[in-house]
């Protein structure tokens, strides 16, 4: 399955509460992304709009794919083998609901799941002097790379960001809504109707690939 295939998109727009016109135009916005569009040889690649990718008004809980200015973060030291805690801006992983702690109805806690971000500047800045730069970046802000998420500029302050969906990493629940005010307050964005499908999409290719292309019916083990 390639990302961004025509029949997954009537399985994840299939929802009761999205109207013909919300389905139409998610359609329309995710479809631009599908890599048909970008096997013209010798024409430069068409660009992506990203318009009602973020919420006007965030509301008074975290959301699924919530951009959070400072989580406390493990990075691994390749040096020392050891793992540091440091801050960094992030996006929520977890469903909305698996996060809401005003439901008492668990035996089992869920912790929060976050990706790190890292701003497109920074990493535009590493790739000066790599021959495939250019490809590099536009195939990001295309959403043609499985492992991260392209975040366009937003208005709170104007970055873009690249969520790294290979670093995912877990941050417990109710240290999270110990200072839950202010880090609402300090959110930098909510994704909006398009940019959530477009996330949970992303998401659900780089995890949950179905079938996968090594056999696991295979008599012999495959490297």
């Amino acid at each position: 399955m390639s990302l961004f295939e025509t029949d997954f998109f009537d399985r994840v727009l299939s929802q009761h509460y999205l109207s013909d016109t919300d389905k139409g135009k998610l359609r329309a916005g995710l479809e631009q992304f599908h890599p048909k569009s970008e096997k013209r040889v010798g024409q430069s690649l068409p660009a992506k709009y990203y318009t009602d990718f973020y919420l006007e008004n965030t509301p008074t809980h975290f959301l699924q794919g919530d951009i959070l200015t400072s989580i406390r973060h493990p990075i691994f030291d390749s040096k020392t083998k050891l793992y540091l805690s440091k801050e960094t801006a992030a996006i929520i992983i977890s469903n909305t609901c698996d996060i809401n702690i005003d439901d008492k109805n668990r035996d089992i806690p869920k912790q929060v799941l976050f990706a790190p971000l890292t701003k497109f500047s920074n990493f535009s800045k590493k790739l000066e002097n790599h021959p495939n730069r250019d490809n590099i970046l536009t195939n990001i802000k295309n959403q043609q790379n499985s492992n991260v998420f392209y975040l366009p500029p937003n208005k709170k302050n104007g970055l873009e960001y690249i969520a790294l969906l290979d670093r995912v990493f877990w941050y417990p629940t109710d240290e999270l809504n110990l200072s839950k005010e202010k880090t609402i307050s300090d959110r930098v964005a909510s994704l909006d109707m398009f940019g959530f499908y477009l996330f949970i999409l992303k998401v659900s290719y780089h995890l949950c690939r179905l079938p996968e292309d090594d056999p696991r019916n295979s008599a012999s083990p495959t490297n």
